[in-house]
């Protein structure tokens, strides 16, 4: 995150081009309000999948085709009906997929079907404070918000109601990690969460 007076100057744009290519979440400036402007741009879904890629590469290390593999996991769960239809969207057999996750030591399929799911409904959370938790768990095909609330609890260790208030993604990659890991071996180090509490 970068936050300038404006960005009418050359220095100002190429700081903004260079920090952008490090993959820099967005940029503020000065006449923004804060929470906004952090909510605006720590909530956005196009580029999770990325994001969540480059989290484990860093963390876990990957191969290039087990990235492109979770990158196309993640990005079309939040849409696919089940984890049939999932493999069939990718173009990959789920008995491949399940193969290279378990060659890799990575999180079951379901794991990661759910978790893409439930961030992207996490992250309408918290764009949107007036958003009913409701809403978004039908959305999800939960007949109810407690369904929904238990499966996120499961995922990431606290409920919906709770982590909305709680902007950041590296925390909850921390934590579904955590609850997904397969006790073989593949759990991370934990490092200090920051996230920040809004009101």
């Amino acid at each position: 995150m970068l936050r300038l007076p404006d960005i009418r100057s050359i220095a100002a744009i190429q700081l903004v081009t260079r920090a952008s290519a490090l993959g820099l979440s967005g940029v503020l400036l000065q006449a923004h309000d804060l929470t906004d402007g952090l909510r605006r741009c720590l909530t956005r879904t196009w580029d999770l999948a990325r994001k969540w890629v480059r989290w484990i590469r860093v963390h876990h290390g990957l191969d290039a085709r087990d990235a492109i593999l979770l990158r196309d996991i993640i990005r079309i769960a939040p849409i696919a009906l089940d984890l049939t239809d999932l493999c069939s969207r990718i173009h990959v057999p789920a008995r491949t997929v399940t193969y290279h996750l378990k060659q890799a030591g990575l999180p079951k399929l379901e794991r990661w079907y759910g978790g893409a799911r439930l961030l992207r409904a996490d992250l309408a959370l918290q764009r949107d404070p007036d958003l009913d938790p409701f809403v978004v768990a039908l959305r999800l095909g939960y007949a109810d918000e407690m369904g929904f609330s238990n499966r996120y609890y499961q995922h990431f260790g606290l409920t919906p109601t709770r982590a909305r208030r709680l902007l950041g993604l590296e925390w909850r990659l921390e934590s579904w990690w955590a609850r997904s890991s397969h006790g073989d071996g593949n759990k991370l180090p934990s490092p200090i969460l920051i996230a920040l509490d809004l009101p």
